[in-house]
C-alpha cells in the first residue's frame, strides 16, 4: 500500500502466504469508514480469511490502524490529547484493529482511535506481534477493551519490543487461556494524570490468566503491573468452564516503575460448583526484577479457595523468588492491602500459600525520609484463606541472604502472629507537644497484647507496655483496679443469677479483681460499676480485661445509660457475633464504643459473661469508662514542627509481632 489512507466499509480478509505492507507506520493509514461500524461487530478492520492452509505465514506492518472511534481523530500528534467517548453511532465492541491469524506477524504497525480491541490474538499457532505503537494521539477515542488481548489456547505467541503510550485505554496485554507465551523487551507509559482522566484504578498492566510455561521478561512497565492468576474469574463457559492456575512461568529481569498497585501479583484459586478440572499451579520463577515505588507492596504470592469447608490449596509445586530488589513499597499508598484472601501489610514480598516456596537474596530498600515499606519478607497473610508451609529463606548454601533496609517494622513479618490493631488513632498538637490516643487493641487468646510502639513518619520514636491505667478513665482507681477490694466501689449485681465478689489472688493490674460466679441456674452473669457523668449525644468507651477460673465463655464490656432521675435508659453492648472466649491462660481484653442517647447524664460500665454455668467465675478487672474512643495514649514532647503522619501499632507479649498499623495524620 502507498502512502495515504485507506477507508474499510467492511473487513479487510487476508489469505494465507498474502502479506499486508504499508509505506511507514506513520505514512500508511487503514481506515474505518464512519457511517460503516455496523460492519465491524465485535470484528476488526483486518483479519484471516478462515482459509486454513498448513504452514501459511503472513505479515502485516508498515501502517496506522485507525477505527475512527472518534471521527477524524488519530493523527500521529502526541500534543492533542484523547478522548473518552466515540462518536455517536460507535457501539460497545464494533471496530477492532487486526485479528492475527496462525503465524501471523504483526509488525511496526501503530494502533490508534479503536473501539475494540485494538491486537487480537486466539486460537493461534506461533502469533508474533513485534515493535507495534499503541496510543490514543490526534485527540483519538478508544474502547474500553485491553490492545493485545485474547488467548483462547493460543500457543507459541510472542510480544516483543512493543510500546504503549500514556494515552492507552485498557489493559496492555490480557491473555486467558494460553501457553508458551513470550512477552519481551516492551514498555508501557502510564501516568496518574491518565488514570484520573480514563476513570479508573489501573490501566496498562499485564494480565495472564489460565497462563502456562510462558516467559515475561526485560520488559519496562511504568505505572503498570504484572497479574498471574487464573480463569477462574470469567463465566464458567467454553474455554473457562476447566480452570488452569499460573504455572512454569519464568518473569525475569523486568522494571516495575511507579505502580498504581503491587507490582507483581500472583493468584492462586478456583470456583465453588459445577463439576469441572482445577489443574494446581506453580513452579513459577520471580529473579532479577526490580520494583520501585509500587503503590502496595512489591510482590505478593496470594492463596484463595473455593471452598472454606474443605479447602483445597491450586499450587502444588514451590514458587522461587530471588535476586528481585524492591525499593520504597507502599509509596502514596496505604499501610496494608487486601487481596480479598487475606490482607498483607505493606511488603517487598509477601505469600500466603506454598509448601517449600524458595525465597532469598532479594533485596528489600525504603530509602525515603518518612519510609513506608513495613516489613521485607511477609509470611502468610492476615485473615487468610491459605497458609505457606516450610517457607526455604536461605540459598543453596544455607545462607540468609535476604535483606531489608530501612523498613519500618524489619526484615520477616509472621502475619499469623499478628495481634489485633489499635483503633480509632487520633493526633492533636498542642503548642510543641503532640499527643496520640487510640482505642487499645483487643486481646485475644494467643494474641496477647504486650504493649504499643509508636512511629512519626516511619521512624520509631517509643515503645511501651499496656498502661495499667486507663487515659482518661472517669472511674476512680479503686472501682477500676479493685485492689482494696469492692466495699464502697459501687459494683452491683444485675441479675440474680450474679454472685458478685472480690478475689485477691489475681488482677490485669496488680493482684486483684472483681470476680463474677453463676449461682442457681445456667446464664448470662454481668455487674454494674459506678455512675459517671456523660452528655447526650457524645460518644463514650467501656473497656475491661477479663479471665476466667475455670470454664471460658464469650465475654463483654458495655454501657448502662441513665437520666436524670437515674431511670435506665437502656444498656447497650457489641453484638455477640464475633466474641472472643475466656480463659484461664491470660487476661483478654474487651472495647465497646457508644453514644449516649437523648436525655442520658450519666451511664455506668457494664461487664457480661454469657452463657455461664452454676458455679463458673469469671474475673474482671482495669475497667474503665472514658469519653470519646481512646483509652491509650502516647506524648511526645517538643515534637518536630510541621504535618507529620504518626503511626501506632500493638505488639504481641510472646514474640513482639506487630499488629497491622493505624495512621493518623498531624497538621
Amino acid at each position: 500500500l502507498g502512502e495515504g489512507g485507506y477507508v474499510l466499509a467492511h473487513p479487510l480478509l487476508v489469505p494465507p502466504n498474502v502479506n499486508v505492507r504499508g509505506s511507514g507506520i506513520t505514512a500508511t493509514t487503514v481506515l474505518l469508514a464512519p457511517a460503516a461500524w455496523s460492519n465491524f461487530g465485535y470484528s476488526f478492520l483486518v483479519k484471516p480469511d478462515g482459509t486454513v492452509s498448513a504452514g501459511s505465514t503472513n505479515l502485516v506492518s508498515d501502517l496506522t490502524v485507525n477505527g475512527n472511534c472518534k471521527i477524524g481523530a488519530g493523527a500521529p500528534d502526541p500534543q492533542i490529547a484523547p478522548v473518552n467517548a466515540c462518536d455517536l453511532g460507535a457501539a460497545r465492541n464494533y471496530g477492532g484493529g487486526i485479528k492475527a491469524g496462525d503465524r501471523w506477524t504483526v509488525r511496526q504497525v501503530r494502533f490508534t482511535n479503536l473501539n475494540y480491541f485494538k491486537l487480537w490474538i486466539a486460537g493461534t499457532s506461533d502469533a508474533h506481534a513485534i515493535d507495534n505503537r499503541f496510543d490514543g494521539w490526534g485527540g483519538a477515542g478508544s474502547g474500553d477493551e485491553d490492545n493485545i488481548g485474547g488467548g483462547a489456547n493460543a500457543i507459541g505467541t510472542v510480544l516483543d519490543h512493543n510500546q504503549f503510550d500514556a494515552t492507552i485505554r485498557g489493559n496492555s496485554v490480557d491473555f486467558t487461556n494460553a501457553s508458551e507465551v513470550t512477552i519481551t523487551h516492551n514498555t508501557v507509559h502510564a501516568t496518574r494524570e491518565y488514570l484520573a482522566f480514563r476513570g479508573v484504578s489501573d490501566y496498562g498492566s499485564i494480565y495472564l490468566e489460565g497462563v502456562t510455561s510462558s516467559t515475561v521478561a526485560a520488559n519496562v512497565l511504568s505505572g503498570a503491573h504484572l497479574v498471574l492468576q487464573s480463569n477462574s474469574r470469567y463465566d464458567h463457559s467454553g474455554n473457562n468452564v476447566n480452570v488452569t492456575n499460573a504455572k512454569a512461568i519464568a518473569v525475569t529481569d523486568n522494571q516495575i516503575i511507579d505502580s498504581f498497585h503491587t507490582g507483581i501479583t500472583v493468584v492462586y484459586d478456583d470456583y465453588a460448583g459445577d463439576p469441572h478440572v482445577a489443574l494446581k499451579g506453580g513452579a513459577n520463577v520471580f529473579t532479577g526484577n526490580a520494583i520501585t515505588r509500587p503503590t502496595l507492596s512489591g510482590i505478593l504470592i496470594v492463596g484463595c479457595v473455593a471452598d472454606p469447608a474443605a479447602p483445597v490449596e491450586m499450587q502444588d509445586q514451590p514458587d522461587t523468588l530471588t535476586g528481585n530488589t524492591i525499593t520504597n513499597a507502599g509509596y502514596g499508598g496505604s499501610t496494608s492491602f487486601s487481596t480479598g484472601c487475606g490482607t498483607f501489610d505493606t511488603t517487598g514480598i509477601g505469600t500466603s500459600i506454598g509448601d517449600g516456596d524458595l525465597v532469598y537474596d532479594n533485596t528489600i530498600v525504603d530509602d525515603q525520609a518518612a519510609p513506608t515499606t513495613w516489613y521485607g519478607i511477609h509470611i502468610g497473610a492476615r485473615n487468610g484463606q491459605t497458609a505457606p508451609r516450610n517457607m526455604v529463606l536461605t540459598d543453596p548454601t544455607d545462607q540468609s541472604t535476604n535483606t531489608a533496609s530501612g523498613v519500618i517494622g524489619g526484615l520477616l513479618r509472621t502475619a499469623a502472629a499478628a495481634p489485633a490493631p489499635p483503633t480509632e488513632l487520633t493526633g492533636v498538637r498542642n503548642g510543641a507537644d503532640v499527643t496520640v490516643a487510640w482505642k487499645e487493641a483487643y486481646q485475644s487468646a494467643g494474641f496477647m497484647i504486650g504493649g504499643y510502639r509508636v512511629y512519626r513518619d516511619g521512624a520509631p520514636i517509643a515503645t511501651f507496655p499496656v498502661s495499667p491505667t486507663v487515659a482518661g478513665n472517669l472511674l476512680t482507681e479503686a472501682q477500676s483496679s479493685l485492689e482494696s477490694g469492692i466495699a464502697g466501689t459501687d459494683w452491683a449485681r444485675v441479675t440474680l443469677r450474679t454472685q458478685l465478689g472480690w478475689y485477691g489472688m489475681a488482677g490485669a493490674v496488680g493482684d486483684a479483681s472483681l470476680a463474677l460466679t453463676a449461682v442457681g441456674s445456667s446464664g448470662q452473669v454481668s455487674a454494674l460499676g459506678a455512675t459517671v457523668d456523660v452528655t447526650a449525644g457524645a460518644s463514650y468507651t467501656s473497656t475491661a480485661s477479663f479471665q476466667a477460673l475455670g470454664t471460658g465463655s464469650k465475654i463483654r464490656a458495655g454501657i448502662a445509660w441513665l437520666d436524670a432521675n437515674n431511670a435506665s435508659l437502656g444498656k447497650v453492648l457489641p453484638p455477640a457475633s464475633g466474641l472472643y472466649t475466656d480463659s484461664t491462660g491470660a487476661w483478654l481484653t474487651r472495647a465497646f464504643t457508644a453514644t449516649a442517647p437523648a436525655g442520658a447524664v450519666r451511664a455506668r460500665p457494664f461487664v457480661v459473661a454469657d452463657t455461664c454455668l452454676a458455679g463458673e467465675t469469671h474475673l474482671v478487672d482495669r475497667i474503665a469508662l472514658v469519653a470519646g474512643p481512646a483509652t491509650e495514649s502516647w506524648t511526645e514532647v517538643n515534637a518536630p514542627a510541621g504535618p507529620g503522619v504518626y503511626q501506632v501499632v500493638a505488639f504481641r507479649s510472646t514474640d513482639g509481632e506487630n499488629s497491622p498499623a493505624a495512621s493518623v495524620p498531624v497538621p
